[in-house]
């Protein structure tokens, strides 16, 4: 039930909302004070994304005041100050945390899972493979990789 929960925000919001919010989420971070993942949007990463997207107006930061005021009603961002916006970690968080720095270097990221027969999660394991096409594992979430 969760879940639909969760589809439901978004089908409170517009296109160019989503396409704003998907944006945003690609430079969260994590948040080891808060626990959490949050988003740094200044004036620039603003513009910034509203020009990736294609949303053009004569006031930009207006029109993203608009999208980050729909999406912090639904409920998938929230306000923290500054600027900063705290990502519902119900709808889009991560088991594992990556860093930001990594994910924009990853091509690809996989878990490797491994349960027993009664279905009970041995281990799991988080890979990437970098842009230079080597496969590393993940060790700590951070830059502390191993071949």
């Amino acid at each position: 039930m969760t879940y639909y929960e969760h589809i439901a925000k978004l089908s409170v919001i517009a296109n160019k909302q989503t396409l704003f919010l998907a944006h945003a989420l690609s430079r969260a971070e994590f948040d080891y004070d808060l626990k959490q993942l949050v988003v740094e949007l200044s004036p620039r990463i603003k513009k910034q994304i509203l020009l990736d997207i294609g949303a053009k107006s004569k006031n930009p930061l207006n029109l993203a005041k608009g999208y980050l005021s729909q999406l912090t009603k639904a409920g998938l961002l929230k306000f923290i100050g500054s600027g900063t916006y705290a990502i519902d970690p119900e709808s889009y968080s991560y088991s594992k945390y990556i860093s930001k720095e990594l994910r924009q270097r990853s091509t690809r990221i996989f878990d490797k899972l491994t349960y027993e027969s009664n279905g009970k999660e041995i281990s799991s394991e988080i890979w990437v493979e970098i842009n230079t096409g080597e496969i590393k594992q993940v060790i700590n979430g951070q830059e502390e990789i191993k071949e």
